[in-house]
This record gives structure tokens, sequence and C-alpha cells, in this order.
């Protein structure tokens, strides 16, 4: 395959990939209480797994943890996929082993690189098993509270492999880092599926991506105010709360819960 210019290529590896997995359950694991997937989204990303043909998974992004928690999302949910994404040309530059994690750079101010970027694409998902995109399509870093607006990158990606014959199952990840009642915050993902439109143009594909990553972020918004980790599947972490594993254990072992209760909480549980 003749590479453009413009675009900068992954040299995915899978032993590194690997290796990167595992770094990151283990980051995840030292930095927050837990992470968590809304029940329902658990199986929108299972369902990604057993699709003959492409996927692509589009991302909310706030922070710095977002790339990070999409390789674990992978590893758990989706561990067939071969995931590519894309990366800002000048960081990936700086940052050369993203290479043989499948990320590939483009410059995302350049015309010309947006539209080699769509065909690099679309070549690459000819030639992999199982590909997978996996897209913070917001552009850069955005406050949860902002309203959501989507570059059309994402869009017309979708297009061009359902003109070529490969339309891609795509599901949408809203992402929130929150503190409930421990010293650590919780790390809350949520995942929703995003039908394809009737008529798959970039445009259409552009206001259906938008609409279901809003309706994804928005329903995560009320479970995160609600503070029920019940609602949510534990990916990474004890999955309930507590001071420290020693004193919970000696809590325990005295008759006392360890967990931190909301009053609340509380309240429901009082005679």
């Amino acid at each position: 395959m003749n590479v453009p210019p413009t675009i900068v290529p992954h040299q995915r590896r899978e032993w590194m990939c690997r290796l990167f997995r595992w770094y990151t359950r283990r980051l995840i694991r030292k930095s927050f209480n837990a992470m968590r997937i809304d029940r329902a989204g658990a199986d929108v990303l299972r369902n990604l797994d057993t699709h003959d043909g492409p996927t692509m998974v589009l991302l909310t992004h706030s922070s710095w943890w977002d790339p990070i928690i999409s390789v674990v999302l992978v590893d758990r949910f989706a561990p067939r996929r071969q995931v590519i994404a894309p990366m800002d040309r000048a960081m990936l530059e700086r940052f050369e082993f993203m290479r043989r994690l499948g990320l590939f750079g483009v410059d995302p101010d350049d015309p010309a690189a947006f539209r080699d970027m769509v065909r690099y694409a679309a070549d690459e998902c000819a030639q992999l098993p199982n590909p997978s995109f996996w897209l913070t399509p917001q552009g850069g870093f955005t406050d949860v509270r902002e309203p959501i607006e989507l570059r059309p990158g994402a869009a017309a990606i979708a297009a061009r492999l359902g003109r070529e014959g490969m339309p891609p199952r795509v599901a949408c990840v809203a992402i929130e880092l929150v503190f409930w009642g421990e010293r650590t915050p919780e790390l809350l993902t949520l995942a929703r599926p995003c039908p394809a439109p009737m008529r798959p143009s970039t445009g259409e594909w552009q206001r259906a991506m938008t609409d279901a990553l809003r309706a994804a972020a928005g329903d995560l918004a009320e479970r995160s105010i609600a503070r029920d980790a019940s609602a949510f599947e534990t990916i990474v972490g004890r999955g309930d709360a507590g001071m420290h594993p020693v004193y919970d254990l000696y809590l325990r072992a005295i008759g006392k819960e360890a967990r931190v209760r909301d009053r609340r909480d509380a309240a429901e549980v009082a005679p």
C-alpha cells in the first residue's frame, strides 16, 4: 500500500499491544477506585467483537485518560479486533512507540491530510482482519459539560467504508471521571450503538454520530449524578467502596461495614 506523505503509518505489533494492555490495567487500578461500564453498554461493545466487518468506536474526550481507557475496553470486550486510531502527527512523532500500538499520524488542520486519512483508513480495512477504528472526534480536550460537536473525520471514514462495500458497525462511548465517596475517583463509561443512517453519506453519518454521542453523554451524566454503582459492571478495581484493604479487613473482623456510605444510602438501610 502506498502511504501518502501526509500520513505517518502505524506499525502495529501485537506483542507490544499485549504489554501495553497489562500496563494500562495496572495504571488504572492504582489511580481509581474502580473503572466501570453500564451494563447495557458492556453488551454493545461485546457485539462489536462478533461483527463480520469493520467497526468504529467514538469516545468523548475530556482528559488524558481517554486513550488509556479505550485500551482497557478493547482488552475486555473486543479482544478479536485489531485496533488502529489516528493521532496528531506532531505528537506521534514525539512518542514514536505509539505507532507499535496501532496509532497513525495525521495533521488535523491540513485539508489534504483529511482526505488522505479517509483513504488510508479504507485501505487498512481492506487489508486487516477484524479492523476497528477508535476515535475521539471532538478533536481535542472538551469539558463534559460543554455541548458535543464532532469534527467530520469519523463520518467521512464511515461513509467511505460503506461506498466500498465495508459498512461499519459504530458505537459511541461516553466517559466521566468523578468522585463519589472515596479518596480516589470513579472512572465511569457508558456505550450505546450508533444506528447507520438510511442514506449513509458523510453528512448523515455526522448527524447520526453526533446525536448518538450526545445521548450517551446525557445518559452517563444521569448515572453519575445518581451515584448508583449497581447500575455498572466493574472492569478494574475493587468495585465496592472502602477505606484501605488492611483497615477494611479489621472492620469486617469486628463486624462493621467497610463501605463508606452517603447519608442518603445510610437512611435507606437505617432501622
